[in-house]
């Protein structure tokens, strides 16, 4: 129906590019609200492709599958064309930039990482015992590549 946000939510979907059917596969945890969903609905009642980055702080859990699902709509990133790849990192960045909360944070850090795209650990944090754990982190990644 012309007008819903669900209805403006498809068609922003498909200008990124990604099957709109993708959005029936979501899984239940990141479809429990609009907040959830790699859109937002705004004010005036229409869905918005890039949610303010505030709506971060109101993802379910810190689950790979949930992450990827907000910043790329879809899990699989072999299924995310290019700009759309390129416009979901953007968005964690920004999302990391304003996070306050640690674990948070370090879950951004660690899927940009993964992505090619983090800051350097002395530049993303602060504090030494979270710089510490990243450096574990690459550490551990390390020794599962090696095995």
């Amino acid at each position: 129906m012309r007008g819903d946000p669900f209805y403006t939510v498809y068609g922003e979907f498909a200008k990124l590019g990604l099957d709109p059917a993708l959005l029936d596969e979501m899984p239940p945890e990141i479809a429990a609200g609009p907040q959830s969903a790699p859109f937002q609905t705004s004010r005036s009642g229409s869905a918005v492709a890039f949610p303010r980055a505030r709506a971060s702080a109101r993802l379910p859990a810190m689950n790979l599958d949930v992450l990827l699902f907000r910043y790329f709509g879809a899990t699989d990133l072999g299924q995310v064309p290019p700009n759309a790849r390129e416009a979901g990192i953007e968005r964690i960045q920004v999302d990391f930039g304003l996070a306050t909360d640690r674990g948070h944070r370090f879950a951004l850090w660690a899927l940009l990482h993964l992505l090619g795209s983090a800051p350097d650990i002395e530049v993303a944090f602060k504090d030494r015992a979270d710089r510490d754990a990243a450096r574990s982190f690459l550490d551990l990644l390390t020794a599962a590549g090696d095995n």
